[in-house]
């Protein structure tokens, strides 16, 4: 019997192995709020009363985003390897069985 599932093993892995990695994808979520709070401060032109008047999108042209191809692709990489880190300790060799079990405790 299994004592952990496989998402509890790599959560594991990234918190105490990958620090570096969770570290990059803090930082990057960080610099996509900053930026949005950058542009929605440069079109009130550095100039509001209020955080309600910041926050409020009643009055504002909705702004056209389109994702770039490569972010597209990006994001299918990103949930393949999920997908497959998931399914690895199911589907691996038993080396890699093997592994995946010690590492995770």
């Amino acid at each position: 019997m299994k004592c952990c599932t496989s998402f509890q093993k790599l959560t594991f892995l990234v918190l105490c192995c990958e620090a570096g990695l969770v570290s990059l994808v803090v930082l990057r979520d960080v610099a996509l709020v900053g930026g949005a709070v950058y542009k929605r401060a440069s079109i009130l032109e550095w100039k509001w009363s209020s955080w309600y008047e910041f926050f409020n999108l009643d009055g504002a042209r909705p702004q056209k985003v389109e994702p770039l191809m490569i972010s597209k692709v990006n994001t299918v990489l990103q949930l393949a390897l999920v997908a497959a880190a998931l399914l690895q300790p199911d589907l691996g060799n038993m080396e890699t069985k093997h592994i995946s079990l010690t590492s995770a405790g």
